[in-house]
């Protein structure tokens, strides 16, 4: 009974997408937090930075944009453990970083939980990211982006 009581409080932590279910993916360690929507982890043997899909934060120097980084830091403090998902069929953003979903050692995901506040929205019409995740952050993203 305790195993089951405590998936039930597990599954209220918070966002989980359904879009990615059963999917897996890699484990890394990050090393920083670069802004809202970038952090640089150790894969392979090697730090690398990896964009996220599906969000964009505000950009630095932005009263937003200080939120962003601040709330990123403070749920991805170097040294945590997470999982990296790729969408199939998309690796590299323009500046070859790769494009990646991002699940946190609690197991939500943390583009549901950053588009939840002010200083992160859904990227521009998804970007690169599948359109059933798309939906999903646009219902979380309930306020939209207000950089200030």
């Amino acid at each position: 009974m305790a195993a089951v009581a405590s998936v039930a409080l597990g599954a209220c932590a918070g966002p989980v997408p359904t879009a990615l279910a059963g999917v897996t993916g890699e484990q890394v360690v990050v090393t920083r937090v670069v802004d809202g929507d970038t952090v640089r982890v150790t894969q392979d043997g090697r730090e690398v930075a990896v964009r996220l899909l599906g969000i964009d934060s505000c950009e630095r120097g932005t009263r937003g944009g200080g939120e962003a980084t601040g709330e990123a830091r403070r749920l991805l403090p170097s040294g945590t453990h997470v999982e990296l998902r790729q969408e199939p069929d998309v690796d590299l953003d323009r500046y070859d970083r790769p494009l990646r979903y991002l699940r946190m050692p609690d197991g939500r995901d943390f583009g549901l939980v950053m588009v939840a506040a002010r200083h992160t929205g859904v990227y521009r019409d998804g970007g690169d990211a599948s359109a059933q995740y798309v939906a999903e952050l646009r219902v979380a993203d309930v306020d939209g982006r207000d950089c200030g």
